[in-house]
């Protein structure tokens, strides 16, 4: 029974990965270009039906112009010339795929009901227009294809009542017929032509998740998580103009492990990635909407802060070097510590014009060689010369 559910599942909902979920395999595969093939039939339809009602209006107002079938055609054309406006509106990039779906299907139950009252009442339209829209339903719409058929099925019945009570028997048959063999051949059709979609949808999904892996594997340093040196090219450089244009601090954090060429050499380089690794999650849980942390290279990180003051940069710059510490990460052969210790240089400020990116950069990496050569195990700020400590730390 469960097989048997999952084949009709399968059928349905274009179910190509063997899912059951309705919502996976149908509102959520076509988007965007899928759905705007569908929003593009009913205007270009609209537009048509528009414009022969309105030839049709232009001969009958000159013999009835107040007769049901003027009316009926100058309705039908408002209505269709409404839908023409609504369709090219409501895209999946414009509003929620239930509305959009709930669109098309108005549409066609529109399309149907002039067929069926242009059959009762005889308002000048030919009457192959029925079979028309029966072929051109599970064709022209991206619609799953039980939706469609028990549209189709449903109307088809509602059309055969009519022509029963128009004809009889005698035409009956004919017309009974007609309907089964269109009803059929559009199916096929339609189920043809949206699982073609569906995969097509379903192939774009997956090489759109792929370019995003590719694109962040490129990005991202694979042994940390945190973002890699090109990421910091590209957002430092964005950053150092930002700063200059609108006259706000740019904050630089440059971490450097002490003595881990001698973790390496004695802990081997197995144990040097993982203490890479717990030093990299330690620094990227100060991430967040105004810092950005980095694997710089090697033993190597930075963090950027933007529009930050001098107090919460060096705050976070000490509270780094200290959990760093506190992570107590064995390091018997170190001359600063037993434990795992960093060595950070900050320099903040807003960069003057003429400054070049690296240079404003490189005053960080000084500050960070100042804390190495004193010892290790400390924050160094670099400040600029001819100011005093207390006028970059406000």
């Amino acid at each position: 029974m469960k097989a048997l559910r999952r084949l009709f599942y399968n059928w349905a909902f274009l179910d190509i990965n063997h899912t059951c979920s309705y919502k996976q395999t149908f509102f959520a595969t076509f988007e965007d270009d899928n759905c705007m093939l569908n929003q593009e039939m009913i205007s270009r339809l609209s537009l048509l039906l528009s414009l022969v009602s309105a030839y049709v209006l232009f001969f009958l107002m000159r013999t009835a112009p107040g007769s049901p079938s003027n009316v009926f055609h100058l309705v039908m054309m408002i209505i269709l010339l409404i839908f023409l406006y609504t369709s090219k509106m409501m895209t999946f990039r414009y509003s929620a795929p239930l509305l959009s779906n709930t669109v098309t299907v108005l549409f066609i139950c529109l399309l149907y009901g002039i067929t069926l009252i242009n059959q009762v009442m005889d308002f000048d339209l030919p009457r192959v227009l029925f079979f028309i829209v029966m072929a051109l339903v599970p064709v022209a719409f991206v619609l799953p294809p039980v939706l469609f058929a028990v549209l189709n099925i449903a109307f088809g019945i509602a059309y055969l009542v009519i022509v029963y009570k128009q004809v009889g028997q005698a035409g009956f048959y004919d017309e009974t017929l007609a309907v089964t063999i269109v009803f059929a051949v559009s199916t096929v059709l339609g189920w043809y032509i949206g699982r073609t979609r569906a995969e097509q949808a379903f192939a774009d999904q997956k090489n759109h998740a792929l370019t995003k892996t590719l694109q962040m594997t490129s990005l991202t340093d694979q042994l940390t998580g945190l973002l890699n040196h090109r990421s910091f090219q590209n957002d430092y450089y964005e950053l150092f103009k930002n700063s200059q244009q609108n006259n706000r601090r740019i904050g630089v954090i440059m971490i450097d492990i002490d003595k881990f060429k001698l973790f390496n050499d004695y802990y081997g380089h197995l144990e040097g990635d993982r203490c890479l690794n717990l030093i990299g999650s330690a620094i990227g849980e100060f991430g967040g909407e105004e810092i950005n942390t980095y694997r710089f290279g090697g033993e190597e990180f930075v963090l950027l802060l933007y529009g930050a003051s001098a107090k919460r940069t060096i705050a976070v710059a000490e509270s780094l070097r200290q959990k760093v510490y506190d992570m107590q990460i064995t390091h018997e052969y170190s001359p600063t510590a037993p434990v795992v210790t960093v060595s950070v240089g900050v320099h903040l400020g807003t960069p003057p014009g003429h400054e070049k990116p690296m240079n404003f950069f490189d005053h960080a990496d000084q500050a960070m060689y100042v804390s190495k050569r004193n010892g290790g195990n400390q924050v160094t700020v670099y400040h600029e010369p001819g100011k005093e400590e207390g006028e970059e730390e406000e």
